[in-house]
């Protein structure tokens, strides 16, 4: 700050905590000390009603809706989910071999530490209930889709099962004819033959497990309205 500025500033503040004054440090000091910051940033302003339990609590927040943790999952997970527990267990059945990550991934566009926690819920539930084992189902390699490296490069590098998907880790790409572009512009050629077969100008045999693409079945992909 300008020292003109400065000077034109009370050298002595009163603490909005305890009422004590002390002499100023910085031009936006509110407090005396780190103890009184905290206490009153701990210390509730509103009073609100828990929209689960109709009981009065102390808030910081007028916003702040439900009392506690346990109102707070009930709160979420009957007014804020998308979809149903058997409209999920219906995508699972859907899409055998997605994963249960990248599973969340498709429902709440990245990863949702509370959309895994509940299909962890869900899949344990129906296996004591009905003897369905869902994890197995969304890990089943069978679901994979097995995709030569060059395919799999020009569709735009789609989610694979494996964690080597990049030039290491498939021998030599990178160099010699291998390279990526090579590799894009043999397919490109292939592709317009209709795949004929040529021996002096063969696709690589490297190959991917890919990821099936997400199958939404009968619903469609939900978000929640903007406030």
């Amino acid at each position: 700050m300008d020292r003109k500025k400065w000077k034109t500033i009370s050298q002595e503040l009163t603490c909005v905590a305890c009422g004590t004054k002390v002499p100023r440090v910085a031009n936006n000091q509110r407090f005396c000390s780190e103890s009184c910051r905290s206490k009153n940033y701990e210390k509730p302003q509103h009073t609100n009603q828990c929209v689960v339990c109709n009981e009065y609590f102390e808030a910081r927040r007028t916003r702040q809706l439900t009392c506690g943790k346990f109102c707070g999952d009930v709160y979420n997970s009957v007014n804020q989910q998308l979809y149903s527990d058997e409209e999920l267990t219906h995508l699972i059945l859907l899409n055998r071999g997605i994963g249960i990550g990248q599973f969340c991934k498709e429902l709440a566009t990245s990863y949702n530490r509370r959309m895994y926690l509940r299909l962890l819920d869900i899949i344990e539930l129906a296996k004591e209930r009905d003897g369905l084992d869902l994890y197995s189902v969304l890990n089943d390699p069978a679901g994979l889709i097995k995709m030569r490296k060059d395919e799999w490069l020009i569709k735009g590098k789609p989610p694979t099962a494996t964690k080597h998907t990049g030039t290491k880790g498939f021998g030599n790409i990178g160099k010699g004819r291998f390279t990526v572009k090579k590799m894009k512009a043999a397919y490109t050629r292939y592709e317009k033959s209709e795949f004929k077969f040529d021996k002096f100008d063969r696709r690589t045999t490297q190959s991917v497990m890919v990821l099936p693409e997400f199958n939404w079945g009968p619903y469609e992909k939900r978000t929640r309205p903007s406030k």
